[in-house]
């Protein structure tokens, strides 16, 4: 069943019209007015992304002096150059004090809201509750794309500070099995993502809707453009979806954010398919130094590229001449590069290796990420 939550919106918090929301959540399934705030920040972070592409804002300055008086409060540096992301959750709690849209922690949400050990509501917002307030910390405390950070530790609960430790160290082991041993300073650094997406789904609702919100990677484009480092990340991503429980963490999102996780850690340029290249030239030294060039940086990114001696090593033979028979060089792995060198030539010379790569490393259908996500792509 669909709950219909309806909000004022104004920053001067009087508008003549209201704005209609419909959230596809079931009462008892989350928080429903969590929910609702949620929902309403994902849809103005989706379409506008900061407050002042709302046109219909048109006093952000109140927003801003209270993030600052908030900031100052907390101890939080602003630069002034950071993303303005707050200021939407602001202008949403805002808008639903004033309208006297009340929040009631359920009694697992308090459990987590007690480990944080959260301070007290200042005394300038005196149009919010406690439970504004602390709803607040929670979003500073939970959300990556907010890029503030509130104390070196985050607390949770003893029994989930033991889950965390099981995902994390399960998600260790994938990941230095598929690509690369992690630092210290990197097992940190994961440690404190996945408390953070853990604190977050305990409050938030993680579903299509809000996955499409909030998610900006085309899955079908990273394939494409990285087909090895997507099957290395399928390897990790189906054995550590089979070493852990969805109670533990919801993969419906963080499916996606594991592969910006896993580049984060290791690269995509670290992670290249091997390529090689047999140059048959009829030119000097130095013209052939200066094609390997050229060519070398066509495939940037591409491939790790190699020159060999001979074309029986090779995976393509770019030829400068029609290669003599006698070399028995077959035509489908044969490229013809003209002198002297253009821009078409070098792109469709790019072309013709990336489909090589494609027919090495196929995206088979088994292969897609999640059912929810292929069916997403699909949307």
């Amino acid at each position: 069943m669909k709950k219909i939550i309806r909000f004022e919106f104004s920053l001067h918090f009087r508008w003549p019209f209201s704005y209609i929301l419909s959230c596809p959540f079931t009462p008892g399934s989350k928080n429903g007015e969590i929910s609702a705030r949620f929902y309403l920040f994902s849809f103005l972070y989706s379409i506008h992304r900061q407050i002042q592409n709302v046109h219909w804002i048109q006093d952000s300055d109140k927003l801003k002096e209270l993030r600052n008086q908030i900031f100052t409060y907390l101890g939080i540096s602003y630069s002034g150059v950071s993303n303005d992301t707050i200021l939407l959750w602001l202008y949403v709690i805002q808008v639903s004090a004033l309208n006297k849209h009340t929040l009631d922690f359920t009694s697992e949400e308090q459990r987590f809201i007690d480990a944080l050990d959260l301070p007290r509501k200042p005394n300038f917002l005196t149009t919010w509750t406690a439970e504004d307030w602390r709803f607040l910390l929670v979003i500073l405390h939970s959300f990556d794309n907010l890029k503030y950070q509130l104390n070196d530790s985050l607390t949770l609960p003893p029994q989930e500070e033991a889950k965390i430790q099981e995902i994390e160290s399960t998600w260790f082991e994938n990941f230095e099995t598929a690509f690369q041993v992690l630092s210290l300073e990197q097992r940190t650094l994961i440690h404190k993502y996945f408390k953070k997406k853990y604190l977050f789904q305990q409050f938030f609702p993680v579903n299509e809707v809000t996955t499409q919100q909030l998610t900006f990677l085309d899955i079908s484009d990273f394939h494409n453009n990285y087909p090895l480092y997507y099957q290395k990340f399928q390897k990790l991503w189906q054995n550590f979806t089979l070493s852990i429980t969805k109670k533990e963490i919801d993969l419906y999102y963080f499916e996606v954010e594991a592969i910006l996780l896993s580049t984060y850690l290791c690269p995509p340029a670290h992670c290249l398919p091997n390529f090689k290249i047999f140059l048959l030239s009829d030119l000097g030294h130095l013209y052939e130094s200066y094609i390997h060039t050229q060519i070398t940086d066509t495939v940037r990114g591409l491939v790790d590229l190699t020159f060999v001696d001979n074309p029986i090593d090779a995976d393509l033979t770019v030829s400068l001449i029609p290669p003599p028979a006698s070399l028995g060089i077959p035509n489908s792995t044969v490229f013809l590069l003209k002198m002297p060198l253009n821009e078409w030539d070098l792109a469709n010379l790019f072309l013709k290796i990336k489909s090589l790569i494609d027919t090495q490393y196929p995206r088979k259908e088994d292969d897609r990420l999640t059912p929810q996500l292929a069916e997403k792509e699909c949307l």
